[in-house]
Formats: C-alpha cells, structure tokens, sequence
C-alpha cells in the first residue's frame, strides 16, 4: 500500500518535522488525465488551479497541414479531468490528495485511517495525452505538443509550474536518433531547462521470457526506455515497497546504462504492489465510488520521487525554478542499497534527509556515483538483517503452512511463477507454503492420503485450488480435492479458495460454488487475488478454524 511506501521513503517523517506536505507547489502530471470526480483529491482541493491555469487535454487535437487544431478550451480542460484509463488518476494520488476512512468506503474497505499522497497539498494539472483511438505515434505528437504548453506557461517571469510527472513510456529511436536526443528526449531536456523538475519512468523492460514456455527469464541491461534516457529528466526505477534492501531493484525495472553509456537510473523509489486511486466507472473515465487500486511499475515508482520533490520544494523554496539542483539533492541524500550502479542508480529516495540537505557549491553527483558503490565496512561481515514476515504480523497462527496449493501438473510452468510471486509479496519463506515439488520427500510414502489430509486439512490456513479439466483427470488431485471437500463440509469454505483455469466438470462441485476465472490472468494478478483472501481469511477467523 501506499502507507507503507511512504514509510519508506521518510515521507511520514519529512511531512510531521518539516511540513513537507507540497502546499504552493504546482505539479503537472502528463498521463490518461485526472478523474476529477475521485474524492481523493477533494479535501484539499488538488484539482483547483490557481488562475491562468487551466487543465489540458491534447488526446483529442487534429493535425491539419501542419498546424494543432483542438476541441475547445472548456471542453479540453473537461476531457483532461477523464481518465478511461486510471493509470494517470494513480499515479495522481501518490504525488497528492488525501482521504480518510471516515470519508470514503474504499479507504475503510482498505483497513488503514487514511490514503495520502506524498505532498498532500501540492495542486495537480492534468495534462492528457492518451486516447484509446490513437496510435503511438499520435501520442508522441501529443507528448510534445504538450510539453511545448507547458514550457510557454513558465515563460512569463514567476514559473506557474514547478515540476512535470511523465507517466508514459516510448519506444527508443536508435537508428533514427542518437540515444538521449530523440524528440521526446530532446523536449524533456528543454522543460528542466524552462526551470521545471521532470521526473520520468525507467522504464519495464528490465527481464524478458527465454523460453516458449515462459519458465525462464533473463535479465536486461540497457534496457531504459524513452523519456528515461533524457540527460536532464530524474529517472526512476522501481524496488520493493517497504524492503528495498533486501529486495534491491525489481526485477522488471529498466536497467542501464543508456545506450550510449551514461549511468541511469538515477533514483530508485517503491513501484511494487502500490495502493492508489482507481477509476470506479469502467470505460467512462469517473467515480462512481472513491475506489483504491493496486499497481506494479516504474511510472508508479516515479510518482513517489514526484511527489518527493513537491514536497521538497514546498519546504525549500529556494530550489524553486533550479531542477537541476533538486535533482542533486535528490541523489546526494538518496540510501544506497548497495546495488551496483546500473540497477540502483544513487539508490532509494530519501525525503526525510533531502529536506535538510545543503548543496555542496562545485560537487556534483554524477561525479561521486561514477564507481560501482562498495558495501558498507558496517555490513561486510553481517549476515543481512530482514524484517519480521508481514504474513505473521498482524494474526499469530498455529498453522504450519499459509497457503497450501492444489494443482495439476498441466499448469505447472504458471504455479511456479504464481508461487514465486505469492512467496515474493508476502515476504513466505518455502516452509511456510505448501507447494509439491518442494515437499518431495515427506510425500514419497504410502497411504498419501493421511498425508494430504495432515496438509490440506489441519497444517493450512488457506488452500487453494487450481479447477479445470486437467484437475479432474489427475488421480493425485483426486486424493486432494476429497480431502479438501471434507475441510468444507466440517469449517465451512471460508478457508478454501477456488480457481478456474477452464470450464472442465469436477466432481463435487456445486453450481452454487464461488470461484475466479482466472483465463486471461498473469502470474502477478493471481497471487494478489490469493493474497486478498488470505487478507480476508486473518480479518474474518471463524471460531471453527484453529
């Protein structure tokens, strides 16, 4: 959630000692626009701008002959406050807005007091980009066109606009540009030199699949994607929410060098499992209840340094209009994770230390970061220290296994990766899951049945089981799925989570038994749904289940 990655980042603390909370600070978000009508950004008025201000769309602007004709201004600045998509609205509520529990159902439904974002006051412009009717291309025209506007806002004296979150990714042009000189890179670099703080994506490409079957992966480098690669932007990678030192950069994040060999990332900021605003409405772009939404990424991972540099500036304001020293400091103060430099960049964002920091006249830290970081001589010699296992935090179990999986071979090569990913988010050691391959040699005995029910039925607090026709053809699963069906006849279901990957018979399944389709789901996705129930499972424990 975004609780906790606020947390990590020293929001919480830059916020209570130094009122770091982006009041007077104007914030661009370049995006799917801004649902206007999520309560998120009410309280403080996020989306009421300071005249001459106005929200913009350029999602909907025609190219004729050359010249940009566009909907009407009042029509444009309605259409940027929709947002089809939801991916600008979230990134949106990590750089600003609040709401509480007393407020809003879907904070309540959350179980924290409050969502916030990092500079909670700072006022946000919706500056729309994407359409669902448009190309790639289209959008990069967009792009520019947009950045064009806001470079002649900032052009009248006192800059009206302080920074600009680049939510979007594009291809890299290398055989029609050199790398960091492409028109988007080329336009990134004019905005931070109009005296406006950028702050970019590195992009998603940090892995790709090696095999046809998706059961290995490699690792990418020079992988950052455009705008990232622009000299000028603060570009970001992503890393775990709230242990970013023992997880080091996710393995999705876009690594470099660039391709013509200079160091990015520059920052690394939490862009794993982040909770924020969603789009209530689906296909219409606005609320029909203030709902919350979890994302995974580095455009998310880059709304936390956004946010971090609004608040930055609200606090020293001194820095206003000097992108260039922001993003130094930004990197001066920044936790090393003792990563090497093409993953981490200076490291994970640190907001409590930016706040107080003091530019050193003359030092900069492309300079200081141009080596691989060594450890630390504190931590040569120490076994790594790792936090307390969130899975056993808030219920104190007695159950040997958290989550015990169910499963044909058939779909083997997914349950590795959903198990991966189940393990990964919750923080599980491997004895603490029961999944098959890892128990081979308690299960090679007779009478396997005794066995399975000892699993299934007394060690686990949440069973789940992958449905389908392969499932019902298994003589193993067979032995399962009874021994899982006596579980729910004696407790009830509550502790028993079904999955569908096809619409084969089983036996013993009831027209009235709950299940999720999960045709069309990726690894990620499943195992945030199983993590939900298992949510569900520790909030709501019947006296029945030990």
């Amino acid at each position: 959630m975004t609780t906790k990655s606020l947390e990590t980042i020293g929001s919480n603390k830059a916020l209570t000692a130094h009122k770091a909370n982006g009041k007077g600070i104007v914030w661009a978000i370049v995006d799917s626009g801004i649902d206007g009508s999520h309560d998120h950004f009410k309280k403080h008025k996020n989306l009421e701008l300071p005249p001459p201000l106005r929200h913009r769309s350029f999602s909907e602007a025609e190219l004729k002959r050359g010249a940009v004709v566009e909907i009407d201004e009042e029509e444009s600045a309605e259409d940027a406050l929709v947002d089809v998509y939801g991916h600008g609205t979230h990134i949106a509520g990590i750089v600003a807005g609040e709401l509480s529990a007393r407020e809003g159902m879907g904070v309540e439904s959350l179980g924290v007091k409050s969502m916030r974002g990092i500079a909670p006051l700072a006022k946000l412009l919706s500056v729309k980009i994407l359409s669902k009717k448009r190309t790639m291309q289209y959008t990069e025209f967009a792009f520019l066109k947009a950045l064009e506007w806001l470079i002649e806002l900032n052009k009248k004296g006192k800059p009206a606009i302080h920074g600009v979150m680049v939510g979007v990714n594009f291809p890299v042009e290398v055989r029609n540009f050199a790398c960091g000189h492409s028109p988007v890179c080329d336009a990134v670099n004019k905005v931070v030199q109009a005296g406006m703080v950028v702050v970019a994506p590195a992009g998603n490409l940090g892995y790709k699949d090696g095999s046809p079957d998706n059961q290995f992966s490699y690792g990418l480098s020079s992988s950052i994607t455009d705008p990232g690669n622009a000299e000028l932007a603060i570009t970001v990678g992503a890393t775990h929410r709230f242990l970013p030192q023992q997880y080091g950069a996710s393995f999705f994040s876009s690594r470099g060098p660039t391709l013509d060999g200079r160091f990015k990332p520059d920052l690394l900021a939490p862009g794993e499992t982040i909770t924020s605003c969603a789009v209530g409405r689906e296909g219409r772009g606005k609320s029909s209840y203030s709902t919350y939404q979890r994302l995974d990424g580095t455009s998310v991972a880059a709304a936390h340094v956004a946010g971090a540099a609004a608040a930055l500036l609200s606090v020293r304001r001194e820095l206003i209009g000097k992108p260039q020293d922001v993003k130094q400091i930004l990197m001066d103060t920044a936790t090393d994770l003792q990563r090497t430099r093409q993953f981490q960049g200076a490291g994970l964002v640190n907001l409590e230390k930016a706040v107080t920091h003091k530019l050193v006249p003359g030092r900069k830290s492309a300079k200081k970061l141009a080596a691989e970081l060594p450890p630390l001589k504190s931590e040569r010699h120490h076994e790594p220290q790792y936090a307390q296992n969130p899975a056993d935090a808030n219920v104190q179990s007695s159950k040997r296994f958290v989550v015990a999986f169910s499963y044909s071979g058939k779909h083997e090569a997914t349950l590795v990766r959903v198990v991966g990913e189940v393990r990964r988010r919750a923080v599980l050691e491997p004895r603490q899951v029961f999944y098959a391959p890892d128990h081979k040699a308690a299960l090679s005995q007779p009478d396997l049945d005794k066995k399975l029910k000892q699993y299934y039925f007394e060690d686990s607090e949440l069973v789940v089981v992958f449905l389908g026709q392969a499932y019902q053809e298994s003589e193993w699963c067979g032995l399962e799925w009874r021994t899982i069906l006596r579980r729910a006849r004696k407790e009830g279901g509550d502790r028993i989570m079904l999955l569908r990957f096809d619409d084969g018979e089983v036996d013993g399944l009831k027209s009235t038994d709950g299940y999720i389709d999960i045709r069309g789901y990726q690894p990620a996705e499943i195992a945030l749904e199983i993590l939900d129930r298992l949510e569900l499972v520790r909030n709501n424990q019947s006296p029945r289940a030990s």
